[in-house]
């Protein structure tokens, strides 16, 4: 008896523990072996009530990829164009052959400015390359659309234009020239009196060709902010990022040819005093060439990037409501808010806002540049 004692209470102490389902057979006090109990499971544990469904974020990337434009031309057809470039010229600077071209090309002291001097229509060509779609592809074009927005941007690039060729036209009705008799001799360039105009007024062009890109990315912005209820709000997202990319590699190539102008022109004023120590050319000249176009540049990029900032603004604050729905809490609003400026740019790095202060910036520093490695102040 003792024995069937201790099993009962064993098979009790099992069953209480609830380990497992196990059966456990108990005892009566006949001795005999009652039938099989199953212990039963344990409950779940209840599951906390829910809280405010969230909803997965909606992707800020755009449902509808745009076409990429496939590759045109042949391989290294841009590479060979530009060495062409500079090959020519080299021939109508001073030639290939002869006197007057081994004397210009074998001047120690003029190296560095035969240098800019040769690589400017290389860079003039190579930024016209890097822009041709911006104004030719249909889908990427960067010209208003509009009318009025078309004829604006138009105005303001022939001032612009006219702003720029502004000390060429003075050197041209007063039959004067702002570099020093001096200047054709020392240099040893053949023709110098008519090529050094002409190389400024291609320069000009170049540069206000992309002057003209940054004047039509403001108005195409103007344009996007008026098409709210005409297109969807992917295709505003694409257009914004495209213009915002197209409004820095505009300002990077005009402030890339200024620069390497203004840094032809200190070379040459380096040139001619050394070679010439008595000829007369003012610091102030080269100065005041960097600080004008600086300024020009300036006058057309702020307000543009003024533009981009308000209406990328505007379609962040668009995405925000349409991302969030009915969720009002502060976290959720703070999170998704810091996403969709970052996707948009509009919380750029300080490297970011210093590249684009030093395009700016780049006509007066190629002339103090050129300036700290004067033969004489």
């Amino acid at each position: 008896m003792l024995t069937l004692h201790r099993a009962a209470v064993l098979g009790a102490s099992l069953a209480a523990r609830g380990e497992g389902t196990h059966a456990t057979r108990r005892m009566d006090r006949s001795g005999r072996k009652a039938p099989p109990v199953m212990s039963a499971p344990l409950p779940a544990p209840e599951s906390p009530p829910p809280s405010e469904p969230l909803r997965p974020s909606e992707p800020l990337r755009p449902g509808v990829f745009a076409r990429v434009a496939p590759l045109r031309g042949p391989p290294f057809g841009s590479f060979l164009i530009c060495v062409a470039t500079f090959l020519v010229t080299a021939a109508f600077l001073g030639g290939l052959s002869g006197a007057e071209a081994t004397a210009f090309w074998t001047l120690p002291e003029a190296r560095l400015w035969h240098l800019f001097l040769a690589a400017q229509p290389v860079l003039w060509l190579a930024s016209f390359l890097a822009v041709a779609s911006d104004f030719r592809d249909p889908e990427r074009s960067v010209l208003p659309r509009r009318t009025p927005y078309r004829a604006g941007a138009l105005a303001c690039f022939a001032l612009t234009l006219f702003a720029a060729a502004l000390p060429i036209v003075i050197q041209a009705l007063t039959h004067t020239s702002l570099l020093p008799p001096e200047a054709a001799q020392a240099t040893r360039m053949p023709g110098f009196l008519w090529k050094m105009p002409t190389l400024s007024a291609v320069g000009t062009t170049a540069a206000t060709v992309h002057a003209f890109g940054i004047l039509c990315v403001q108005a195409r912005l103007y344009e996007l902010v008026t098409q709210l209820g005409e297109t969807s709000i992917d295709a505003r997202v694409r257009e914004y990022q495209r213009l915002r990319e197209q409004l820095r590699r505009f300002l990077g190539y005009a402030a890339a040819i200024i620069g390497i102008a203004t840094l032809s022109t200190g070379s040459l004023r380096n040139l001619i005093l050394g070679e010439m120590p008595g000829a007369r050319f003012s610091a102030a000249l080269v100065m005041a060439y960097g600080a004008f176009f600086s300024a020009l540049l300036a006058l057309m990029f702020l307000p543009a990037a003024r533009s981009l900032t308000a209406v990328g603004e505007s379609i962040a604050e668009e995405l925000l409501q349409a991302s969030l729905g009915e969720r009002r809490r502060w976290s959720d609003w703070m999170t998704e808010r810091q996403a969709i400026r970052a996707y948009l740019g509009l919380e750029d790095s300080a490297l970011k806002v210093l590249q684009d202060s030093i395009a700016v910036l780049a006509p007066i520093v190629g002339s103090l540049s050129a300036l700290a490695f004067s033969a004489k102040g």
